[in-house]
């Protein structure tokens, strides 16, 4: 195996925050009281994926007026999952390139970025003034659409596709583990996401383990 680029999912891949998908929001809106608010309009849009854009401007939204930093100071550091900093402290040490293609939080995905060393780091974006949360934000990373996000970001890295891997957990990562030569899950949190993929780690200890042993 051969490898120049890995692109790693951000909730329940490399962070694993209470509540569903082991998200980034979800640990957002426990920070800020906003979980139960959350969980309504998760469960009302999760299945409609043709609206998915009018769920991310509602729920960021509902921020409008909120202070940021007691929030950052709930999330960060993340939960990492375990062995995570390891396995990308190797991949570094193999001069291989990291990113993060996630419909998370940028304010998660860019702590972890700055803290990893890694190149691009893609999330939803929360708009903020003056310490406060200003109710807008952009919405880089469809939850329906990563495989597009990572066929771009690989593009415009200039790598070659069949020397890519991209780990993520859940069914809305299929997409992009069919824009990529090296499809991993990681914690799946299906059964039958085990078909999707080259292979499947409980964690990232696991993964070092067979990375150490393929890589060329």
């Amino acid at each position: 195996m051969q490898l120049d680029l890995v692109i790693f999912d951000l909730d329940g891949t490399i962070v694993r925050y209470d509540g569903l998908f082991q998200s980034s929001w979800m640990g957002l809106g426990q920070a800020l009281g906003l979980e139960k608010e959350w969980k309504e309009l998760t469960d009302y849009y999760l299945p409609r994926k043709e609206i998915y854009s009018e769920w991310f401007t509602k729920q960021v939204a509902t921020l409008r007026g909120l202070e940021v930093q007691p929030a950052l100071d709930k999330i960060l550091p993340p939960p990492y999952a375990l062995g995570f900093m390891q396995f990308n402290d190797y991949l570094q040490e193999r001069g291989i390139r990291r990113g993060i293609v996630s419909s998370g939080l940028s304010l998660v995905a860019d702590y972890v970025k700055g803290q990893a060393g890694m190149e691009v780091a893609l999330a939803s974006e929360l708009e903020i003034e003056e310490g406060f949360f200003t109710g807008y934000g952009l919405e880089h990373v469809h939850l329906h659409e990563k495989g597009r996000v990572v066929s771009e970001v690989i593009a415009r890295l200039g790598v070659n596709p069949c020397r890519v891997a991209y780990f993520g957990d859940s069914e809305h990562d299929v997409p992009a583990w069919n824009a990529v030569s090296w499809p991993f899950g990681i914690n799946l949190n299906k059964e039958s996401l085990k078909d999707e993929v080259a292979e499947h780690f409980v964690d990232f200890e696991e993964a070092l383990v067979f990375f150490r042993r393929q890589l060329v």
